[in-house]
């Protein structure tokens, strides 16, 4: 059955049950379970405590976590620009990312509940985020969580000096910091991204790959000053 015919309390529905009843499960495969039920916070916990390297396996949680609790945090609408090169995952027309999961019907389970073959996760989240608002309580530990995820990335890549990763750290880092200032906070996200620049001035690839996220986001466009040419 497709994403598009069962009501979204069902898919929901279909979430939860298969959360509960799958226990071995890789961590992205919970975090997106997580997403689709509601369980922001949870989603949170598990991202805060993602490596900072490791992303090159499509089992990292942060592919679905980081870009799923912006869509929750924002809303649809908002978080689609910061979802480029990102967010990728969320797009594929594909019923994985849950390959290692038995999302198909188990045995026992009722037969007229959906199957999760969604044609892209974000198609999804755009309707369960609706349906299950973040609750305000929650949201400074989302918030959080996506500053230590870009953090930790960043981190990661210039502590081992992955310089075709250096584009990613750097779009992870504006858009938690858009976050902030989309939550209302835009002095918190300024500081944060501008800390992340003070802290690495000698990694002159990365702080070009800074300003190049930074200028691609209306929010940030003047966060990240241009260097000074020598």
């Amino acid at each position: 059955m497709a994403f598009g015919e069962p009501s979204t309390a069902k898919i929901v529905e279909r979430a939860r049950e298969e959360r509960a009843e799958v226990p071995r499960v890789t961590a992205r495969v919970r975090g997106a379970l997580d997403l689709l039920i509601g369980e922001y916070a949870a989603g949170a916990a598990q991202l805060a405590k993602t490596d900072g390297v490791g992303w090159s396996d499509e089992e990292h949680a942060g592919h679905v976590l980081f870009p799923g609790l912006l869509v929750a945090l924002v809303g649809p609408a908002a978080a689609k620009p910061l979802l480029a090169g990102i967010g990728d995952v969320l797009g594929v027309p594909d019923p994985s990312p849950w390959n290692d999961a038995p999302i198909a019907p188990l045995r026992d389970r009722d037969a007229g509940l959906p199957a999760l073959a969604a044609p892209t996760l974000l198609s999804v989240l755009e309707r369960t985020v609706t349906a299950q608002p973040m609750d305000p309580t929650v949201l400074p530990a989302v918030l959080a969580a996506l500053r230590s995820a870009a953090e930790h990335r960043v981190e990661g890549v210039l502590g081992e000096k992955r310089r075709r990763t250096y584009d990613h750290a750097a779009r992870l880092t504006i858009a938690a910091g858009v976050a902030y200032a989309l939550a209302g906070n835009a002095h918190e996200g300024q500081g944060f991204v501008q800390q992340i620049q003070a802290r690495y001035p000698r990694h002159v690839a990365f702080q070009d790959a800074l300003l190049v996220a930074a200028t691609a986001s209306r929010t940030a466009t003047a966060w990240v000053p241009r260097r000074r040419r020598r």
